[in-house]
C-alpha cells in the first residue's frame, strides 16, 4: 500500500535484487562449467527467460501479497 511513488520504488528494488541473483548465480555456475560450452550456453539462456519473466514474478507476489518468510 502507500504512496503510488512508494509501490514503484519497491517494484524497481524487487526486480533489481532478483536480476542481480539470477545473474550472479547464472555467471558462477556458468563460469565454473567452462568445458562444456553447450552446458554453459543452456545456463546463460535459462538465466535469460528467468530474468525476462522477474517483473511478472514481482507483479504477481505484490499483489498477492505472498511473503517468503515469517517476519515479513
Amino acid at each position: 500500500g502507500g504512496y503510488p511513488h512508494e509501490v514503484v520504488v519497491a517494484f524497481v528494488l524487487n526486480v533489481l535484487v532478483q536480476s542481480s541473483m539470477i545473474a550472479a548465480v547464472a555467471l558462477v555456475v556458468g563460469q565454473s562449467l567452462t568445458h562444456n560450452p553447450v552446458v554453459r550456453h543452456g545456463i546463460f539462456l535459462s538465466a535469460l527467460v528467468c530474468l525476462s519473466l522477474s517483473p511478472l514474478v514481482v507483479v504477481v507476489v505484490q499483489r498477492t501479497g505472498f511473503r517468503c518468510s515469517r517476519f515479513g
